[in-house]
This record gives structure tokens, C-alpha cells and sequence, in this order.
């Protein structure tokens, strides 16, 4: 492997972990969120943002994204409904 393939691929796989990361912080607080809406535990919000995620082809980080600002805007309950 070249040197300058090694660096690129090195960039590559440190991009992907800083936005996994990243996404990782997102996706707890919408956690949160269906846990304090719906009283149920982690592994249970969990499923409900990923069992939203399956259906609307959407990725998981847009998901837990929409419901993260909907809940800035005092409207969390009313999308949490249409899930």
C-alpha cells in the first residue's frame, strides 16, 4: 500500500468515527426524549426511533434529529404520535 493511499484511508476511517460519534450524541437525546413521553427504558426508545427509522427508510441520526428539534419547538408529543 502507497503511503499516500495509507494516509487517505487512515482520513477516511477517522472521518467515519468522529461522525458516528457524533450522531451517537444525537441519537441518546432523542432517547431521552421517548423515555420521558413515553415512560419506557432505554432499549425500548431505542426501538421505537429505529422501528421509525425501517419504516421511513430514513437514516437513524435523521430520525432521532427530527425528534430532537421538534422537542425544541415544544412539539416532540405530536411527532412521537406519528410514529
Amino acid at each position: 500500500m502507497t503511503q499516500s493511499l495509507r494516509i487517505e484511508s487512515q482520513h477516511a476511517a477517522e472521518d467515519a468515527i468522529e461522525g458516528a460519534y457524533g450522531h451517537k450524541a444525537l441519537i441518546e437525546q432523542a432517547k431521552g426524549i421517548v423515555m420521558a413521553l413515553q415512560g419506557v427504558d432505554g432499549p425500548a426508545a431505542f426501538q421505537v426511533l429505529a422501528t421509525r427509522s425501517q419504516h421511513a427508510n430514513t437514516k437513524l441520526h435523521i430520525v432521532a434529529e427530527e425528534l430532537v428539534n421538534a422537542a425544541a419547538n415544544g412539539k416532540a408529543a405530536g411527532v412521537l404520535a406519528a410514529y
